[in-house]
């Protein structure tokens, strides 16, 4: 599943002047063009779909009497500032408070943009006052160190670090498989005051080298135990005796099932848009959600039917026959199966955020890699046997926070109940309004990682 921490926020949206995409590009996807391409009015476009899209998207700007060359934003950035500013009056309040009277409450009362519980409250003018310098600087939280440690098979794991080094270890494990760290923002979810942040590509994506399409490369040797394997060894190189696990998505699963071999270096666990991967699951996101969007299911069916290896629809399962289709030794078939996948993922995920948002910001590398690394592990039940529901046991212990949208139908919120429902130790939190992400769910992230925190630092 896709990661929802870069790229699955949802909210209403803003316009900001850009210049026009080249003409040898889609004017709505950005997909590189032949030269026989379409011509549009002003831009020229992939295929019948982008031509509508982007109709339909000059004519609300036209509505809204805004120039027909703004560029549509996401409102997530404005709504963590938002947020950001919220929790900044507070903790100023508090600085007020306790220099006055030494109280350790504070009086900002709620956002006005939703009542929420109040941040953390400090204990002193002192702590106040770090507290106020943390706020201001989360959001731009930057690398310490980073580096490629060799794990074997010609793999290098690319890892970096952030925050506090003497702070609480927590590890981010991104979504996909293969969605990487991208641009970083996962570390805003991290007080970077206590925790000490660590992130890491997962083999085969993002800046680890080499990539799951990379000439020769075999994904044979690309599975979860090898993920599993490669956390193991960046913990140890990093002299880490414990940590926090954040995972997003698929990154739930995967940390899921470190932490079930590894329970002993889990101090806890946050698990944003939760699944386990099994049958059923991959089942669910590719054949049965078809019927809340039929028609990009139609698209994603009727070009595996018409790659001419020999998949009927209902006959056989479409995730093994994309699978097949992104490892094909023709080049020119695995990019059409990955254009073809990222547009049934642009859809699936899009219940909560209004609107499809496709990919126009990811490379042809990114797409390809994804498309690779998503099929290969869906057709494999993720290769984890048995499966993480029937392991449970081995999680007794160690405490844990899911949360999950309603509206998710990539992954419906059975899934998170029945792991809660077999997990005495964890907590289920639904964001009634919201789908594969959201900022009350970035929100609650924010706030899960720093009760652990309070958590951790008292035992």
């Amino acid at each position: 599943m896709r990661e929802l921490a870069e790229h699955a926020l949802t909210g209403d949206e803003r316009v900001v002047p850009r210049r026009t995409n080249a003409p040898k590009h889609c004017g709505w996807c950005g997909r590189r063009l032949p030269e026989a391409g379409n011509v549009g009015r002003r831009r020229r476009y992939c295929g019948q779909s982008c031509r509508q899209r982007a109709y339909e998207r000059r004519t609300a700007l036209q509505r809204s009497g805004l120039p027909e060359d703004a560029v549509v934003l996401s409102d997530t950035e404005i709504a963590a500032l938002q947020d950001r500013l919220f929790q900044l009056r507070c903790a100023a309040e508090d600085i007020v408070t306790a220099a006055q009277d030494g109280a350790s409450t504070g009086s900002c009362g709620s956002s006005p943009r939703r009542s929420r519980p109040r941040p953390r409250t400090s204990n002193s003018f002192a702590d106040a006052s770090v507290r106020l310098l943390s706020l201001l600087v989360i959001d731009n939280v930057e690398v310490r160190s980073s580096g490629l440690l060799p794990v074997g098979g010609g793999h290098e794991i690319y890892w970096e670090e952030s925050g506090n080094p003497d702070g609480i270890p927590a590890v981010y494990v991104h979504g996909g498989p293969g969605g990487g760290l991208g641009s970083g923002k996962y570390r805003n979810k991290l007080d970077p005051q206590r925790f000490r942040i660590i992130g890491l590509d997962q083999r085969g994506c993002g800046r680890s080298t080499p990539l799951a399409t990379a000439p020769g490369y075999r994904l044979e040797d690309n599975t979860t135990p090898a993920l599993i394997a490669d956390l193991e060894r960046v913990r140890e190189h990093l002299h880490v005796g414990e940590w926090l696990l954040n995972g997003v998505s698929w990154g739930s699963t995967l940390a899921l099932a470190y932490a079930q071999d590894h329970p002993a270096r889990v101090l806890g666990m946050v698990l944003v848009a939760v699944t386990t991967t099994d049958r059923s699951q991959v089942d669910w996101i590719t054949e049965t959600v078809g019927a809340v969007y039929p028609e990009a299911w139609d698209r994603l069916a009727t070009h595996a039917e018409q790659a001419g290896i020999g998949y009927r629809r209902h006959e056989g399962r479409l995730i093994e026959a994309y699978a097949r289709l992104m490892t094909d030794p023709d080049p020119k078939v695995r990019d059409a199966a990955s254009l073809a996948w990222m547009d049934w993922e642009d859809h699936h995920i899009s219940i909560g955020s209004g609107q499809v948002q496709p990919s126009t910001g990811r490379s042809d590398d990114f797409r390809q890699v994804f498309a690779t690394l998503v099929t290969h592990y869906w057709a494999n039940d993720a290769f984890l046997n048995p499966p993480i529901l029937r392991r449970m046991d081995r999680l007794h212990d160690i405490p844990a926070t899911l949360i999950h949208g309603r509206r998710d139908v990539s992954g419906p919120a059975l899934f998170p109940w029945l792991l809660h429902r077999a997990w005495p130790g964890s907590e289920l939190i639904i964001e009634e309004s919201e789908g594969h992400g959201g900022e009350l769910m970035v929100k609650a992230w924010r706030s899960a990682n720093d009760r652990h925190a309070d958590r951790i630092e008292t035992r």
